[in-house]
């Protein structure tokens, strides 16, 4: 017996969509504008049905998701930018997801990834589900950039926040900085902040300075993040309104990102204080607006697109992996990629003022 031809009509009843969404989508109109998630769900119905269409291709479905905790923080937009950039010249498109860090929504991500069959997932950060991601990562490659922890069994970019911490704490030490204080946003939020913490701690006690470094810390809910009622910015500006901090002696400022360091650094020009005569001031990421002038950021320089293009590498050899192509000397390993950070001095930075 001849097997019946799908056809689509056969799509749009799978699918519920129009036989002429259906016609506009295979054959690519391109005056046609619909979602990704709509284009997707006429393909995956392609595959399940075994429709044959001149336009349809299995590489047409070749999508990666990217998984970011916060797009209005530069750092996860630019690594988002690095990664699409990638992936495109590689033939696939990208689905930026932001979790808001909303562990639900988060989760709501993994299954649609699950049920859309994309092709893989790159984390900008810590997961907020290592043993979900675990246990997504058997049917979907996974790969994350962020600080090595022992419950999470993917491959991973290291970002090295503890280095990336002591070459700050030694900069500003060898300056003859002896009390330094550290703006960010809550560090139990977010492993990457809680490791520079922890860094910071760590470098300060290996000078006997265990007791001068001083935090303030901002708990910040995702709603207000998201409407851009708060952000790194605003963090850094507002810490510096306290008059109080100017009475601890402090000679140097840091702030969590590169967009805080900006925050701190306009509040003090704008109190009459110089940079650096009268304060440091340095951050970390070394975003592309780090380095403009009239004043130019000392902060950390992370190689975010040294670190995409390793992230993108590392998740196509892990798809040929499950596609039965594997790379037979490494094909059961759990690969580990470190990009050392280094520090980038710039005018933002001095010799400590006696207080």
């Amino acid at each position: 017996m001849n097997k019946k031809k799908v056809t689509m009509t056969d799509i749009a009843a799978r699918t519920g969509l129009s036989q002429s969404t259906i016609s506009m989508i295979l054959n690519k109109k391109s005056s046609a504008r619909f979602s990704e998630q709509t284009i997707q769900t006429v393909y995956e119905a392609c595959r399940e049905l075994g429709y044959k269409h001149p336009n349809f291709s299995s590489s047409d479905s070749k999508f990666i998701m990217i998984m970011s905790e916060n797009l209005t923080i530069p750092y996860y937009s630019q690594m988002a930018q690095q990664i699409d950039y990638i992936a495109s010249i590689n033939g696939y498109r990208t689905i930026v997801c932001n979790t808001n860090r909303n562990k639900d929504l988060e989760l709501s991500y993994l299954q649609f990834a699950l049920q859309m069959h994309v092709s893989g997932i790159i984390y900008l950060t810590y997961p907020n589900h290592p043993e979900k991601v675990n246990e997504v990562s058997k049917k979907i490659p996974i790969v994350a950039i962020c600080d090595e922890v022992e419950n999470l069994s993917v491959d991973i970019i290291e970002i090295d926040n503890m280095q990336s911490s002591a070459l700050l704490i030694d900069h500003l030490v060898g300056l003859g900085h002896k009390k330094i204080m550290l703006f960010t946003a809550s560090p139990d939020t977010n492993l990457g902040r809680h490791t520079r913490v922890k860094g910071l701690k760590y470098q300060m006690a290996q000078y006997g300075l265990e007791d001068s470094l001083f935090i303030r810390s901002k708990n910040v809910n995702w709603q207000s993040e998201l409407s851009g009622e708060v952000n790194d910015y605003t963090i850094g500006y507002e810490f510096i309104q306290d008059p109080a901090i100017f009475n601890m002696g402090v000679t140097a400022f840091i702030g969590m990102t590169d967009v805080m360091a900006r925050g701190i650094a306009d509040a003090l020009l704008e109190q009459g204080y110089k940079i650096p005569e009268d304060y440091s001031v340095c951050g970390y990421d070394n975003l592309i607006y780090s380095k403009l002038l009239p004043l130019s950021l000392t902060t950390i320089e992370l190689f975010l697109d040294q670190r995409a293009k390793s992230a993108f590498d590392l998740l196509l050899r892990n798809i040929d992996i499950l596609n039965d192509k594997p790379d037979t000397l490494f094909q059961n390993a759990r690969i580990k990629i470190e990009h050392p950070s280094i520090l980038i001095e710039r005018n933002s930075t001095g010799p400590a003022k006696e207080k």
